[in-house]
């Protein structure tokens, strides 16, 4: 397995470059792109710093890196805020994607049959765009809109696109 990481980036708390996404880890073996606001970064920034832990960055992104790296998956159970990130390991080959409790940062992701490639984004064009979901309408999706104006994640109006639904990781 190998990954492919392309994030654009608002910058909210670190604006210089060092905040800059992918971020990948000191050790080289994590990478995250991020789209979101930890709001208790700081608390949990300092926790990590009392146990040793130096920040190269003021961003929410490298304490997320750092977090994982402590806690693996249960990470996401003290993250206060509104996220989806994910997370590759490039020595396990595994990626890890986590959205916020409410849902409100969408996460979008298409697995291929063809080459086993699972793609994400937090837009569903942006798989498109990247040739990763076809225009393939979902009959069952497209009948919940009709009765009752919305779609239930984890489905989308695109056959091969899912929404990680609210609350919930994803690992492959």
């Amino acid at each position: 397995r190998r990954a492919g990481l392309v994030h654009t980036r608002l910058s909210i708390l670190d604006l210089s470059a060092a905040g800059h996404q992918p971020m990948i880890s000191a050790d080289g073996r994590l990478v995250i792109v991020f789209n979101g606001e930890i709001y208790n970064f700081r608390e949990l920034r300092s926790e990590m710093e009392h146990e040793g832990v130096v920040f190269h960055t003021g961003t929410d992104t490298e304490m997320l890196l750092s977090l994982y790296q402590r806690d693996g998956r249960a990470m996401v159970n003290r993250l206060r805020g509104m996220f989806a990130f994910a997370i590759w390991d490039e020595r396990e080959k595994q990626a890890f994607l986590a959205r916020d409790p409410l849902g409100i940062k969408p996460l979008y992701y298409s697995h291929s049959r063809k080459d086993g490639t699972l793609s994400f984004a937090s837009e569903v064009n942006a798989l498109q765009r990247a040739g990763q979901a076809g225009r393939e309408l979902d009959p069952v999706a497209l009948v919940r809109y009709f009765e009752s104006g919305s779609v239930p994640e984890p489905r989308t109006l695109l056959k091969e696109v899912r929404c990680l639904p609210a609350s919930h990781t994803l690992t492959w």
